[in-house]
């Protein structure tokens, strides 16, 4: 694997790290990011048979072990003291940050410091620094897609004032909204859902044929976020029990879907779905 960039962001700093060669004084060359491909075991238990082998379990994924590596060539001392200075608090406080690689494609994870960065210095201007990174979500992802969802038959209706249009009553047009997502990783993406609007008999959220029904009124102020990994949310509270129907539709590595939003007793507004293309 060849990266060609990589930016580490956290707490509002950015840090970033260029493949160029050879390296330009003042600027942080990127050498590699191990782990990126690969690098990622699995985990399980395993109970032996009486007979040979042991029974069959399924295994989980761990964490992703990553090691950032680059070099800075200072145009004077003092300026690679303080570089290294720097350096030295990335990730400081043990919480998370971004890590955005970008290869032939740009994948992004949330990563944090897993033990002591290594600095060695070369001559009295340059310095190669060892960055380890953990990530507990083991998966890649891409760049974040929004698909807009309207309601079936949304845009139709007497339209005001009435008789505007050459005398005549006019009902609208329909909006087109069958707009397709698409996973183009290599594992499984769990999807966001967000319903948003005025639907005092609740909606229905079909995607792939799986049916997720919620029977309840539905605001403006209070939307819906359905995760299709299996949970429903208000603002901070979990209301998955409260929906009728829970087929959850997890979307599987180059599978395609077209997803529809449906009132179960008319009302206006929209769904936000929410996709990543995941890689592991």
């Amino acid at each position: 694997m060849r990266a060609r960039t990589a930016v580490l962001t956290h707490g509002g700093r950015s840090w970033n790290f260029d493949a160029r060669s050879p390296a330009a004084p003042g600027e942080w060359v990127l050498e590699g990011v191990s782990g990126w491909y690969g690098g990622v075991g699995v985990r399980g238990t395993s109970t032996d048979r009486l007979g040979h082998g042991t029974f069959e379990q399924r295994a989980f994924r761990g964490d992703r072990a990553l090691t950032l590596q680059a070099t800075y060539v200072a145009e004077e001392p003092d300026e690679r003291e303080a570089i290294e200075r720097d350096i030295s608090g990335v990730l400081w406080d043990g919480t998370y940050g971004s890590l955005d690689v970008s290869t032939d494609i740009a994948l992004s994870a949330d990563v944090r410091l897993d033990g002591e960065i290594g600095v060695v210095e070369t001559g009295v201007l340059a310095i190669t620094v060892q960055i380890p990174l953990v990530a507990s979500d083991p998966f890649l992802y891409g760049k974040e897609q929004t698909v807009f969802l309207s309601p079936v038959g949304a845009g139709r209706g007497l339209e005001y004032p009435l008789f505007s249009k050459g005398g005549v009553l006019t009902y609208g047009t329909a909006i087109a909204e069958r707009d397709s997502i698409t996973n183009g990783g290599n594992a499984t993406a769990y999807d966001d859902y967000l319903v948003v609007g005025d639907f005092p008999g609740g909606w229905r959220l079909t995607v792939n044929r799986k049916v997720i029904e919620w029977p309840w009124p539905t605001t403006l102020a209070a939307p819906v976020l359905v995760k299709m990994s299996g949970q429903i949310w208000i603002g901070d509270a979990n209301v998955t029990d409260r929906a009728s129907v829970r087929q959850w539709a997890p979307l599987a590595p180059g599978a395609t879907v077209t997803p529809t939003l449906t009132p179960l007793q008319g009302g206006t507004g929209w769904a936000e779905a929410h996709h990543r293309d995941t890689y592991i």
